[in-house]
């Protein structure tokens, strides 16, 4: 009877004694805040002047963010807002020529494994320094539509293709000019889920 007694208080301490490990496997997957950033390097021509002998194929930077996830908002369409600025390598005979676009607009994205494809719609505003006597300088309401294609090269860091082109109308008052060509960017993913323990 006594044996039978202690049985708890032996269990108990069997109990207290033992040792205790940590969860090793997580309660769950949270996902990540719904925004993509990236910068990378455009090459564009700049359709200035207006002959196609005379293409003027410059360089410069990009800086972009895509938000997706947008509540209400059917899953494969998004915002994106980029900044990019032309100006390294100009033509010889147009030393001072430079542009910069601030566009914004939708985006829909077809999602494959690792890989997402995208086209886009944009409208915003752009510059242009002009090394021609009387204008200097140029800025008005710019269109774009582009498309790309985004690889995901490790966890949240992704690799980025895009072409772009622009729609510059009624420019020193005389026809469209269409800068377009290409950016190659490097992205962090936000919006990669992460572990909850």
């Amino acid at each position: 009877m006594r044996f039978l007694k202690s049985i708890p208080v032996v269990a108990l301490f069997a109990a207290a004694t033992c040792s205790v490990s940590s969860q090793s496997n997580p309660a769950g997957k949270q996902g990540g805040w719904p925004l993509i950033v990236g910068g990378g390097f455009s090459i564009f021509n700049m359709d200035f002047p207006q002959t196609p002998s005379a293409a003027s194929y410059m360089e410069g930077g990009t800086v972009w963010a895509d938000w997706t996830r947008i509540p209400f908002v059917p899953p494969k369409l998004g915002i994106e807002g980029e900044f990019r600025q032309i100006s390294i390598n100009p033509p010889s005979n147009l030393s001072n020529l430079r542009g910069k676009t601030f566009l914004v607009g939708p985006t829909c994205t077809w999602a494959l494994p690792g890989l997402s494809v995208y086209v886009k719609g944009m409208g915003g505003y752009g510059s242009m320094d002009i090394p021609l006597a009387p204008y200097t300088h140029d800025s008005r309401t710019v269109w774009a539509a582009g498309a790309g294609v985004q690889y995901i090269v490790r966890n949240h860091i992704a690799l980025r293709g895009d072409y772009e082109y622009q729609w510059w109308p009624n420019f020193l008052g005389q026809k469209t000019v269409d800068p377009n060509g290409f950016t190659l960017s490097l992205a962090y993913d936000f919006r990669a889920p992460h572990r909850g323990y």
